[in-house]
């Protein structure tokens, strides 16, 4: 079993430290440095107009289901934290746009003592982490710390290769923060030379949390059906296929797929609606027509437990376990010229 170095003490000093320091700068410029992204009520309405296509990008962050009138605050998209809580209960994990280097953020529903599983292929003499950054509510808004609750180095001895952990969540208490959090899940790895280090890259296969979506890699097999597609031309279009496989059941469901652009990964387009959500093997396509972009594409699929009656934003906090979730990638799709 690898060892799970969590230092707490420095920790949970540095964590507390950054929030405190948050909520002062809070007090004194949180009306010049963010715009509030309006009421909770407004959130729902936001929403719930955007049932039919819950993927629509906003603010560069495909799957986050970011109001266009959201601002950035330190670094971060700032929303009302019970806002934040009906997009995620509704929409699922929000992918944040990767880089080209594979490192991966996921913003989810997190638990004190959840198990979360990953199954990730780091490249031989890197040094890859796993981080837990826990949203703070500020005022009227709530985002990221910069500092990690949690950090876990995943592959110590830096052999690399296709591994498969799963662990225990382990995180700072303090007063006033709810049992049922919100947090980013990053995925990093990184080659250093003495002390210069530079990003390298690591493929994550699948990852997830919480009792009803961990057991083995509950989401697995995500998979195109062919490695290239010429884009046509005209008024015709040529189906692209992707599969993936639930071991259980989940409520919801959703597929994402984003397209090589720069030094990141760019929301293309998600699905409209729901994809299977049952255990099983499944299958689906999309579309590519003459206004489809050439360049490599990664596909996701997310699925989760949406906390049936319980999308009101005062709530979000009895969704207990029943906020589990899982996710699953695949690359190497290309659309040819």
């Amino acid at each position: 079993m690898v060892p799970n170095p969590v230092y707490p003490g420095r920790v949970v000093r540095a964590y507390g430290a950054a929030r405190r320091v948050a909520r002062a700068i809070s007090r004194f410029a949180l009306v010049g440095a963010a715009v509030w992204c309006g009421s909770p009520a407004a959130a729902q309405d936001r929403l719930s107009e955007r049932q039919g296509n819950p993927q629509r990008p906003s603010d560069g962050e495909g799957g986050a289901n970011v109001p266009p009138d959201c601002a950035r605050f330190l670094g971060s998209v700032s929303w009302p934290m019970a806002d934040k809580a009906v997009s995620l209960i509704a929409s699922g994990p929000a992918i944040n746009p990767p880089p080209r280097n594979g490192a991966l953020s996921v913003t989810e529903f997190v638990r004190q003592g959840w198990p979360f599983v990953i199954d990730f292929e780091p490249q031989p003499g890197t040094r890859t982490e796993f981080r837990i950054k826990l949203w703070v509510r500020v005022g009227p808004i709530a985002f990221p710390l910069p500092v990690p609750a949690m950090t876990r180095v995943l592959d110590p001895t830096g052999e690399g290769g296709r591994q498969y952990q799963r662990f225990a969540v382990t995180l700072p208490t303090l007063e006033g923060e709810s049992d049922l959090r919100i947090a980013d899940y990053e995925v990093a790895s990184e080659r250093c030379d003495g002390r210069d280090c530079v990003a390298a890259p690591v493929h994550v296969y699948a990852l997830g949390a919480g009792p009803r979506a961990v057991g083995s890699v509950t989401l697995d097999n995500v998979a195109f059906s062919q490695a290239s597609v010429v884009k046509p031309s005209g008024n015709e279009k040529v189906p692209a296929g992707y599969s993936y496989e639930l071991e259980r059941d989940f409520n919801a469901a959703q597929m994402s797929l984003f397209r090589a652009c720069g030094e990141r990964w760019c929301f293309d387009r998600g699905s409209v609606g729901q994809v299977p959500s049952k255990a099983g093997v499944w299958s689906g396509k999309w579309e590519i027509d003459r206004k489809s972009k050439t360049g490599s594409y990664q596909l996701w699929v997310r699925a989760w437990l949406n906390c049936p009656g319980l999308t009101p934003a005062d709530q979000y906090k009895a969704c207990a376990d029943d906020a589990a979730w899982a996710t699953g990638h695949a690359d190497g799709m290309r659309i040819d010229p």
